[in-house]
């Protein structure tokens, strides 16, 4: 398994010091799976090109411009699964985390034993977290995607078109078969043309969905009071925009 990490933290030696824990972590407690580190420095940047591709994020609070609560606010309208650690020298500040449902926090200087309970619970969180992929059947071959990484499905005539955040994969199929395949995954129909990721959604104006890719894609008429009636029951379920 691969796991996906980002360490958002202005000062390089808080930085240094994090990655250094993290591979060593991984060397000692998960040797057969491995990691992929990202360090950001700049919160406003992280969270502008943030695409939910992370398992993991470590989150200064203390940063110039926007801050780490603010970055984590910023964050949940984007994805609310990702596990999110503060990282702080201001401890009376990381009790706020659970407004953002944070996985906890860890004091600075940060000591190797405390990073080591914290990521023993958090990889015990992810480690129980089943990633679900869509298969799909290519003239070329076989193609699994991550359900999260797909924004929305369209179709026209009998092309299926796969948008997710980095590119467009298409195959042929029926819109109607992949609404049942993706049905546990909680897309929802907005038109006859459409399947879109709840996950992936913004904003909803009137008749159109605003993705967090900056795309915008159209509700029909007849499929609206539907929509955000099954819109309203995922956000029900306890899930965030």
């Amino acid at each position: 398994m691969v796991f996906r990490l980002a360490i958002v933290e202005d000062e390089k030696q808080d930085s240094d010091l994090l990655q250094s824990h993290i591979h060593h972590f991984f060397t000692e407690n998960c040797p057969d799976d491995s990691f992929q580190a990202t360090v950001f420095d700049n919160a406003g940047v992280f969270i502008e090109q943030y695409r939910p591709d992370y398992d993991l994020i470590f989150l200064d609070i203390q940063m110039p411009g926007l801050n780490g609560m603010e970055a984590a606010t910023a964050l949940r309208k984007k994805d609310s699964s990702v596990l999110l650690v503060f990282v702080t020298n201001m401890a009376q500040y990381a009790v706020r985390g659970y407004d953002v449902n944070a996985a906890g926090f860890i004091l600075k200087p940060v000591s190797y034993y405390d990073f080591l309970m914290r990521m023993r619970k958090c990889i015990g969180i992810l480690q129980t977290r089943v990633e679900e992929y869509v298969t799909l059947n290519m003239r070329q071959g076989i193609i699994r995607l991550p359900a999260r990484d797909i924004l929305y499905v369209e179709v026209n005539r009998h092309m299926l078109t796969y948008h997710t955040f980095k590119d467009t994969v298409q195959t042929t199929g029926s819109l109607a078969e992949t609404e049942v395949s993706l049905r546990g995954s909680g897309f929802l129909r907005c038109n006859s043309c459409y399947l879109v990721n709840p996950k992936a959604i913004q904003a909803v104006l009137g008749y159109d969905i605003r993705l967090i890719n900056g795309e915008t894609i159209q509700i029909s008429h007849p499929k609206k009071k539907q929509f955000m009636q099954d819109l309203n029951i995922w956000l029900g379920e306890g899930k965030n925009l």
